[in-house]
């Protein structure tokens, strides 16, 4: 596989990467790593693509619904004792 090297990385950068290693139990490089691979993965593209069509879908059939606070509540609380 090849080899990249990061030059001038933004100190706030680098310790988001830093916090995000240490939350998920990776190296700083299997951080990096996953972060190139979600972001350039054409799978991953496509799911986003999927995931917005049907957040249109479902925002072009409710158009002009206005939800009550009523509504929310009942949806809320729905199936809690």
């Amino acid at each position: 596989m090849p080899d990249i090297t990061l030059k001038n990385l933004p100190p706030d950068v680098y310790e988001q990467i830093r916090q995000a290693a240490t939350q998920h139990h990776r190296s700083l490089n299997n951080e990096i790593l996953i972060c190139l691979e979600n972001r350039f993965s054409t799978s991953q593209q496509q799911k986003q693509a999927t995931i917005l069509a049907k957040a249109r879908a479902l925002r072009e059939k409710t158009k002009g619904h206005l939800v009550t606070n009523e509504e929310l509540l009942q949806a809320k609380y729905e199936g809690r004792l």
